[in-house]
């Protein structure tokens, strides 16, 4: 996606038996309001290039702070999910993420 928002960190979720399916699941059925009262529930689980992108900006600029802080996370991928390099472990994590159009 050219242009995405990620969910706030109350979306942010720790799947402890690693179910790809369950990080799914989460994202299809997560919705956030906005102060303005927009509601957004067209979550989806993001590509792997994308959270590329969120590790490269939170890691390289002052752009945006730490959002993926996890060692792993849920993606749309053949893996299913992709470390992200910012510290070891085995736990995967889910945030989810929407187009912006």
């Amino acid at each position: 996606s050219p242009s995405f928002m990620i969910a706030s960190q109350l979306g942010a979720t720790q799947t402890p038996d690693g179910g790809i399916n369950q990080a799914r699941s989460h994202c299809e059925q997560y919705v956030e309001v906005a102060d303005d009262g927009s509601v957004y529930d067209d979550w989806r689980l993001p590509t792997e290039a994308e959270i590329a992108i969120i590790v490269k900006f939170q890691d390289s600029s002052e752009v945006m702070d730490v959002v993926l802080a996890g060692a792993n996370y849920f993606c749309a991928s053949p893996k299913g999910y992709v470390s992200t390099g910012i510290e070891s472990g085995s736990g995967k994590y889910t945030r989810c993420i929407r187009d912006v159009y």
